[in-house]
């Protein structure tokens, strides 16, 4: 994972808006904890914007291996579970030697 979820507040929001006074176009962010934009370079808001893709990414890969972790260990544990009840409970001949 990326150090920035714990280093820097996470991005809420991005945003495009047409200044027609200015005659160009301005970026804006949000960021965790504010409502208020703001106005960020358009090189600052691609980098901005790649970074958290990334960091995404990372948390739902995170989350994703972190389950199949649970999965596992939950099949592990019921494995275990069925070969102690198929030992409590002996089985019965195949049909093949019943009839020999």
């Amino acid at each position: 994972m990326t150090t920035r979820s714990e280093a820097l507040p996470c991005l809420n929001g991005t945003e495009a808006r047409w200044d027609a006074d200015g005659g160009r176009v301005r970026y804006y962010a949000r960021f965790d904890g504010t409502d208020e934009w703001v106005e960020v370079s358009g090189e600052d808001f691609s980098h901005l914007s790649r970074h958290f893709a990334r960091e995404t990414v990372d948390v739902i890969c995170d989350a994703v291996s972190s389950t199949i972790e649970r999965l596992n260990a939950a099949m592990e544990e019921f494995a275990i579970f069925r070969k102690a009840m198929e030992a409590l409970m002996p089985r019965p001949a195949p049909p093949e030697e019943r009839e020999n």
